[in-house]
């Protein structure tokens, strides 16, 4: 089974970077451990209260290796290994689960090499401040044939405000309905569907129901969860977003001039520097996310009575700590500046805008952590795997487009013989000639006799090559059915698979069994992507 999809495209700075061919940012190709801890050390007082709030937002955690993990946060010199993710529906998609399996293996590889001190913990920030909610209110799954269903969640959309502020409305019943329909029923399907029922019922927060569900499926690993939301962080944040705030002019500079440097280079911005506005956002009455805005000196909102002087900047946070919030920008800093994080965990996107916000990390005297590759990777069940092995399908060549993969397939395999038949039919009437012209000689009453032969035998010949016409394009559409469905596993509805499947697909068809046969498959140390099999049994 090959590694690489080449249509599986990244951006050209993700692509560069896990080759080590970009030296703007440390390459994962040789990351020096003990250098990344050296400057990470000696902890602030925040991350040492951030360290002892996270412990307590942790405590409902049962299993050996958390407690594990729990117990090494005491240490003073234990450190973070993290990543976070927009909150999905159900975990979706399924690259979320993929960080998280990243963060613990490589959690587990480092204290393994430095076994005299294990003091890595793993860590998934909780992203709740985020507000995109149509980019999370849906999940996709296969049904029996392949073909890619999304199903989406239809409660109320609250434009700009919070995930931490949402809670599941009665609109989930619906979405459980059709999801009870559309599952390909198994001996899990039960225990599946009570598990998202119990996580996800009408009332229960978004975030609570996610992180419960988080929870019982990385049990027996010990992964820890992190809220920035919480009262307790977010008043431990003022001095942070006053220093951000006070600091506007100098670290939007610094970012603008970073971006133009890489596009300059090759590398096309992934987000696009904003001009009069912070890297800060802020509720409204109504807890809408606004962006705050700079211009002259003053801090203001759009259409909103605020107009603030940098003269009364440190009350305004003070008094306002539980509605602020970084923007993507932003919050790679407060990871830092919380906790002390030595590397973060990201995907190919999240990697190109790292580079951009690098020089960010010096104006809070903090030292940027290694950046570490999530896992990429493509699973294929036992059926598709007999597909592709059956057709002889070169999945490194796959076209992301299916039209174009069914047209290079059967173009590379030509066409079937030219049909017999018409060469058949006419060999048969060229030797009634014959036998008519003997006739003649013979007896020319018997020519009559031969005629009714040859139509009857004529009449067999167009039986048997309609039979066969019908055989071959049975045959063909088999040959179709099984490449579309190939294609569906691989680039479901045009998509990378990792970006559109959800884990729910695999854990109502192989049971919660599918997490460790992904933690065991998955090589956290190869940044290529990964072509897995799965199921085998």
């Amino acid at each position: 089974m090959p590694l690489v999809i080449k249509s599986i495209n990244y951006n050209s700075l993700y692509t560069d970077y896990i080759n080590g061919e970009f030296n703007e940012l440390q390459s994962p190709l040789n990351i020096d451990w003990r250098n990344v801890s050296a400057k990470n050390l000696p902890l602030t007082s925040v991350q040492q209260q951030t360290k002892k709030i996270l412990k307590n937002q942790n405590s409902d955690l049962s299993s050996e290796n958390a407690k594990k993990y729990l117990q090494i946060l005491d240490d003073p010199d234990a450190e973070i290994i993290i990543t976070g993710q927009q909150l999905g529906l159900f975990l979706s998609p399924i690259y979320t689960i993929y960080k998280a399996i990243t963060v613990i293996k490589l959690v587990e590889k480092l204290n393994r090499d430095n076994s005299n001190r294990k003091k890595y913990i793993p860590v998934f920030w909780l992203e709740t401040e985020d507000h995109d909610f149509p980019e999370i209110n849906h999940f996709g799954i296969w049904n029996s044939s392949m073909q890619p269903q999304e199903l989406t969640y239809n409660g109320k959309d609250y434009k700009r405000k919070s995930i931490r502020h949402y809670q599941i409305s009665d609109d989930i019943g619906q979405l459980f309905t059709e999801l009870s329909e559309k599952l390909i029923e198994t001996e899990f399907t039960p225990d599946l569907l009570s598990l998202l029922k119990k996580n996800y019922s009408a009332d229960t927060g978004w975030v609570s129901g996610t992180r419960e569900l988080f929870k019982q499926l990385f049990h027996d690993q010990g992964l820890l969860f992190f809220e920035p939301g919480h009262p307790e962080i977010k008043s431990l944040s003022t001095p942070f977003f006053i220093r951000l705030l006070k600091n506007t002019e100098k670290i939007s500079e610094l970012f603008l001039k970073r971006s133009q440097v890489l596009a300059a280079s090759g590398y096309p911005n992934q987000v696009m520097p904003l001009r009069d506005k912070t890297f800060v956002h802020i509720e409204d009455e109504q807890q809408n996310r606004i962006h705050v805005q700079y211009r002259d000196g003053n801090f203001y909102l759009n259409n909103r009575n605020l107009n603030l002087s940098t003269s009364h900047l440190e009350d305004f946070v003070t008094r306002n700590a539980q509605k602020l919030s970084t923007t993507v920008v932003s919050r790679p800093v407060l990871q830092s500046w919380f906790l002390p994080v030595a590397a973060y965990v990201a995907g190919p996107a999240e990697i190109a805008y790292w580079a951009q916000l690098s020089p960010l990390f010096a104006e809070f005297d903090l030292s940027i952590p290694a950046i570490y590759p999530r896992i990429s990777m493509t699973l294929i069940e036992p059926k598709i795997n007999r597909f592709i092995d059956k057709h002889e399908i070169d999945l490194s060549q796959m076209a992301r487009k299916e039209s174009d993969f069914l047209n290079n397939f059967f173009s590379e395999i030509g066409v079937e013989g030219m049909d017999p038949f018409p060469d058949f039919k006419e060999s048969v009437l060229q030797s009634a000639g014959n036998i008519s012209e003997y006739l003649k000689s013979v007896d020319p009453t018997l020519i009559p006799s031969v005629q009714k032969l040859i139509e009857k035998i004529q009449n067999q010949i167009d039986v048997l090559a309609n039979k066969t016409l019908q055989a071959r394009q049975r045959k063909a559409q088999t040959v179709t059915n099984q490449l579309e469905q190939v294609h569906h596993a691989i680039f479901p509805e045009g998509h990378p698979q990792e970006r559109f499947v959800s884990i729910i697909y695999f854990l109502n068809k192989y049971g919660p069994g599918i997490i460790n046969e992904l933690i065991d498959g998955m090589d956290c140390e190869n940044f290529q992507h990964q072509v897995i099999a799965i199921g085998k049994r």
